[in-house]
């Protein structure tokens, strides 16, 4: 079977073939609801959100539309990998944030990836003692424990979106990252963990997948718009925006959306008002070599 990105995909291609497997033989969410006894809210429930709550259910779903042998196969391993739980589900006491956590969801069905960073550098391609010490402005009394799953929680969310896994078929996500030139030169925690973190950016922007510019501080950019995350599925996913807002952050779904529109329309504007990859790179070579006053 191939190898999905996460729960998120498998449930929605479940959803799109139950659906397509009723409507293909001529019935409607009525006619479906007659033949398992059930009501029309409870098929469309099985049939738009969620597949069937057990088993059990689902093989009579399956021998009402009288799914093949081979198919149902598939159908069940698919739902049954729908169930599993997200990688990042473990790291939600630690987080407290559950839009983000509704986000990674997304990212990790995603094949395309925007940021836009005006602080400092983005979580994906943060190192591990950089994220530490960002993690330590805004949690200073938290214990290390906590500290350092969150910074576990960055580096895995930077493999899996690699698709570094065995089994993953999928190729690695394209990610498209804007940085403020500001938060380049912004000092987290000292000079060495800041040169580190340049070198970094400088291996990462060489990578295929990558895309790292900078907007240099005549842009006038400011921070405007404030960081956000755009996430893009070619698993016909709807497409996710993340907008990291104090002091609660917000996640927002659906390929139409207005807001996911405008931010879009947001994120071109600022790759036209960036330095290209080369400028980019210059620049944080500069930064890099140029020692902090």
């Amino acid at each position: 079977m191939t190898s999905y990105p996460g729960p998120l995909v498998c449930r929605v291609l479940l959803l799109s073939e139950l659906r397509a497997l009723c409507h293909g033989a001529g019935l409607r969410d009525a006619d479906l609801a007659g033949r398992l006894g059930r009501t029309s809210a409870e098929v469309t429930a099985v049939l738009y959100r969620a597949p069937a709550r057990s088993e059990g259910e689902f093989h009579d779903v399956l021998n009402a539309l009288d799914v093949p042998g081979d198919v149902r196969e598939r159908l069940l391993e698919l739902r049954a990998k729908a169930g599993e739980p997200g990688w990042w589900e473990p790291f939600h006491a630690d987080l407290d944030d559950a839009a983000f956590l509704e986000y990674l969801a997304y990212e990790n069905a995603a094949d395309a990836v925007g940021s836009v960073e005006c602080q400092w550098v983005p979580g994906l391609l943060q190192t591990a003692s950089y994220a530490r010490a960002v993690l330590r402005l805004f949690r200073p009394d938290a214990p290390d424990a906590q500290i350092d799953a969150l910074v576990r929680l960055r580096l895995e969310r930077q493999r899996l979106l690699s698709r570094e896994d065995a089994g993953q078929d999928a190729p690695p996500a394209w990610q498209t990252h804007l940085i403020d030139e500001a938060a380049l030169r912004r000092r987290i925690g000292s000079d060495e963990i800041v040169a580190e973190q340049l070198d970094h950016l400088l291996d990462a922007s060489l990578l295929p997948n990558v895309s790292i510019r900078v907007l240099p501080m005549e842009s006038g950019y400011a921070g405007v718009h404030g960081p956000f995350l755009l996430a893009e599925s070619r698993w016909a996913v709807a497409d996710a925006l993340h907008l990291e807002r104090s002091p609660r952050s917000t996640t927002i779904t659906g390929i139409a959306s207005p807001e996911i529109v405008a931010h879009r329309g947001i994120f071109a504007d600022l790759q036209a008002a960036a330095l290209d990859e080369d400028a980019s790179r210059t620049l944080i070579r500069t930064l890099r070599d140029t020692p902090s006053t």
